[in-house]
């Protein structure tokens, strides 16, 4: 039960903080620093691009690439024949 709580307000805290870092983005607009926070947001955006290009693609591209060829996400089928032979009836 204090777990859940626990979790609870760990969502709320993070819910209340992302919230208070809009507020404080929005009073700073508000002062006329909106083109620094432009200019700030472009290069965070620029660099989660490079990250996302060289380091998250290639890595999530391996491991979709290994749980494709895992045989318990349903590549089994290959074992089976194609052709199953029917005895000969006379």
């Amino acid at each position: 039960m204090s777990d859940s709580i626990f979790g609870v307000l760990i969502l709320i805290s993070f819910f209340t903080l992302g919230l208070s870092f809009w507020a404080l983005g929005q009073w700073l607009r508000k002062k006329g620093h909106g083109g620094k926070l432009d200019h700030i947001d472009k290069q965070i955006t620029d660099k989660k691009n490079i990250v996302r290009r060289y380091l998250v693609n290639p890595v999530r591209h391996t491991v979709a690439s290994a749980l494709s060829k895992a045989p318990v996400f349903g590549k089994h089928y290959k074992d089976i024949p194609k052709k199953v032979e029917k005895p000969n009836q006379k």
